[in-house]
């Protein structure tokens, strides 16, 4: 389902008109989503676009206050499991959280920035490192939270 967002977007790309290049696949992802043809979860990809847009034109430039409410929301779902969509719970919080990033002052922590480079060679490896240490982990620690599975799992792909 995930393939059709991929594609969507690159025949996106071949339209002359930035505007129905931007427009057209939000669209019908919305109404793929809305006819239950794909998952809502496709929408981050609109929200992704959205938020390129906006930042491109320098609407919004709201940081900190935007970073922080992402991030108290994103938080907050560790403990408070509502039963609504992804979408929702994780989605929309993420937006204020990127979009919030987007307008704050650039780090120059030289370990931030390394971490930042080695961020797609760690999205890479986290096929492997992941699953191996659920299997680690089902056999030798027990009954743990899988929140807190999820952040041992995560320290351990960053190393």
């Amino acid at each position: 389902m995930l393939f059709r967002s991929y594609t969507l977007f690159a025949l996106g790309l071949l339209l002359k008109s930035d505007h129905y290049a931007f427009v057209l696949p939000i669209i019908v992802l919305a109404i793929f989503a809305l006819l239950g043809w794909s998952y809502p979860m496709v929408m981050e990809f609109a929200f992704g676009m959205i938020l390129a847009k906006l930042y491109l034109k320098g609407k919004f430039k709201i940081g900190l206050p935007l970073v922080i409410a992402g991030a108290l929301l994103l938080g907050a779902s560790i403990f408070w499991k509502p039963d609504l969509d992804r979408l929702i719970v994780w989605g929309i919080p993420s937006v204020l959280l990127v979009h919030g990033a987007l307008h704050m002052p650039q780090s120059t922590s030289k370990w931030l920035v390394y971490l930042g480079g080695a961020s797609y060679s760690i999205y890479l490896v986290q096929v492997l490192t992941i699953p191996a240490f659920y299997k680690f982990s089902s056999r030798f620690l027990g009954d743990v939270q899988p929140d807190i599975l999820g952040f041992m799992a995560l320290v351990l792909t960053v190393a």
